[in-house]
């Protein structure tokens, strides 16, 4: 009576373990954020039931399966025998992955795993081709590019980062709006100037809807030329001058430097002196200076 023994299948399998995967060295793909990957070769671990191949492979190779066609399932693809030359390009040592491997450059690492998993894979075989050498093609790491930055879209809601000052009692701006001159030191140096109090710089708080209080005006003989809009930091009622108007502000730092913020309209003007200093541009995060004051009367 013979017995036959079942010998281990030749078919060659693509190691999709962990352990089995490796990156190129420069190699990026389409979008550009993240390096192309192989994998290593391993043997097929069933039992041959017919000449030299298990019937899962005997399968595949009748149908003789390609990688390219088998919609990036490496798994049922067919790689060929491990006696035979490897001709993958998904696989370490194939005559199309050379390509990439010379383009790119492989890891010292990637290489020597490479080899150890085909003499592996061939242990006890006669005959087996001998992978070329892949030495020079071995290169220094290559760092994945860093993710893009989306900048927040135009109707995304930003919402101000609440700042901590430690203050007593807020307080308002008031914004003087005189006829015309250009010269914004002269407003605080009319004679009731001396009754200015310290500048106190308000808490983060919700933003409220800002309400107007007009004066009516007195009409004078010879009006005096007056000065651009000024912000007269006090709480007291300041100077005694014509057409007030009051408007709420926060304190918000704008590229670093700290201002009062007008938020329904997006100006910006100076804590030290209540001037007007520009717009500011939500979108960009920019602070535009060569806007006017659109409530300063010509």
């Amino acid at each position: 009576m013979v017995t036959h023994i079942m010998e281990r299948c030749y078919g060659r399998r693509p190691d999709l373990g962990k352990n089995g995967r490796e990156l190129f060295q420069g190699g990026v793909n389409y979008n550009g954020t993240k390096r192309d990957g192989y994998v290593t070769e391993k043997r097929c671990e069933k039992k041959a039931s017919s000449g030299k191949l298990c019937e899962k492979c005997m399968d595949n190779r009748i149908e003789d399966r390609d990688p390219k066609n088998c919609a990036g399932n490496l798994g049922v693809a067919w790689y060929g025998l491990v006696t035979e030359p490897i001709t993958s390009k998904y696989i370490f040592g194939g005559t199309d992955w050379l390509k990439d491997a010379a383009a790119y450059g492989i890891s010292q690492e990637g290489l020597e795993k490479g080899i150890a998993a085909h003499n592996d894979a061939v242990k006890g075989l006669n005959g087996v081709p001998p992978l070329p050498d892949m030495s020079a093609m071995v290169k220094k790491e290559v760092t994945d590019p860093p993710p893009k930055k989306t900048r927040p879209k135009k109707d995304a809601v930003v919402v101000p980062v609440p700042v901590s000052v430690p203050v007593v009692k807020p307080s308002k701006i008031r914004i003087v709006k005189p006829r015309e001159q250009s010269n914004v030191l002269e407003a605080i140096s009319q004679p009731a100037a001396e009754a200015e109090a310290p500048l106190v710089v308000p808490p983060p708080q919700p933003e409220v809807k800002p309400k107007r209080a007009y004066k009516k005006k007195v009409a004078s003989a010879a009006p005096a030329p007056e000065p651009n809009p000024v912000a007269l930091l006090s709480e007291e009622k300041p100077v005694d001058v014509e057409n007030v108007e009051t408007i709420d502000v926060i304190s918000r730092e704008l590229n670093g430097t700290n201002y009062y913020l007008d938020t329904r309209k997006n100006k910006v003007y100076n804590p030290k002196n209540g001037s007007y200093v520009g717009r500011w541009d939500s979108v960009t995060e920019k602070l535009i200076t060569t806007i006017p004051d659109s409530d300063h009367e010509a």
